[in-house]
């Protein structure tokens, strides 16, 4: 039989289990508009920040205010630039024609290429007929990229709807550097197919603008080319490559405390470029 104690005390009853096992804790909750009779201590809990009558507004909503503004007009642009908006003919249709190109290349390095494009397109949701020699290598390109949550799983607003989360994985999946034989193949199909290369500049672009320039290989990537899709920039990314790109990291590092630390005292400046992005001006 179980061990039970029972406490009571302001009006509470508690009866804690003193077995070696506890599966199930219960506590609970007290409402503002009264639980038992008893009223809870402390202002109410909101469904919603309160609309101020008068007088300022914390610097923390008004933080709070902008991240959820600046998420969403992200994921708006993410949204658009996958399908193409305007004169912007968008990164689906961009990878749908190159894995069509890819699919009548020469074997050889050019399998790797053309399989790593059909998985990006399988990944976002973009329909790319696959040659049934394809089939295999392709499985194990997105098999392998799934296995990986480091890599794989979708991060802050790429998390609010399916088609964010497969525009996620299909980009993330090309941010990965390329060995030169795959490199050498994509940029043959981009030149080859009509179109390819003012489309893939065009992304390119927009990635720079609406975060940051691309980030540079780092001596882990050597021998390695440049991504499809190369990740941006970012101060902290810089400030840590610079430190320990070479060499192993302390135990207790604070990455951010470090940059604080190095931009207080003018070491490291955060002001934008002429060829800053979106993330350098946020910053």
């Amino acid at each position: 039989m179980p061990i039970i104690r029972e406490v009571n005390a302001d009006g509470w009853c508690v009866r804690l289990d003193l077995a070696r096992q506890v599966l199930r804790l219960e506590v609970p909750e007290a409402l503002s508009n009264g639980y038992h009779g008893r009223r809870a201590s402390g202002p109410p809990l909101l469904p919603i920040l309160p609309v101020a009558a008068d007088g300022p507004v914390s610097a923390a909503t008004l933080l709070l205010k902008a991240k959820h503004f600046d998420d969403r007009l992200h994921a708006a642009v993410e949204l658009a630039a996958q399908h193409g908006a305007g004169r912007f003919p968008g990164k689906a249709s961009l990878l749908r024609s190159l894995a069509s190109t890819l699919n009548t290349d020469p074997p050889g390095s050019d399998l790797t290429a053309a399989a790593m494009m059909h998985a990006a397109c399988e990944l976002g949701g973009v329909a790319a007929a696959c040659p049934d020699g394809l089939r295999e290598p392709v499985r194990k390109v997105v098999q392998d990229f799934l296995r990986d949550d480091n890599l794989s799983k979708p991060l802050g607003f790429y998390t609010w709807t399916d088609q964010l989360r497969a525009i996620f994985r299909q980009d993330r999946l090309l941010q990965q550097p390329l060995d030169p034989g795959p490199a050498a193949a994509l940029a043959r199909a981009l030149k080859q197919t009509p179109g390819a290369s003012d489309a893939y500049d065009a992304c390119l672009r927009l990635a720079a603008r609406l975060t940051n320039p691309a980030k540079p290989l780092s001596v882990w990537d050597a021998g390695k080319r440049p991504p499809f899709f190369p990740p941006s920039r970012s101060h902290e990314v810089t400030l840590f490559e610079r430190l320990y790109e070479d060499r192993p990291i302390p135990d207790g590092f604070d990455l951010m405390g470090e940059l604080i630390r190095r931009v207080r005292s003018g070491e490291f400046s955060l002001m934008p470029t002429e060829r800053s992005g979106w993330y350098d001006h946020q910053t």
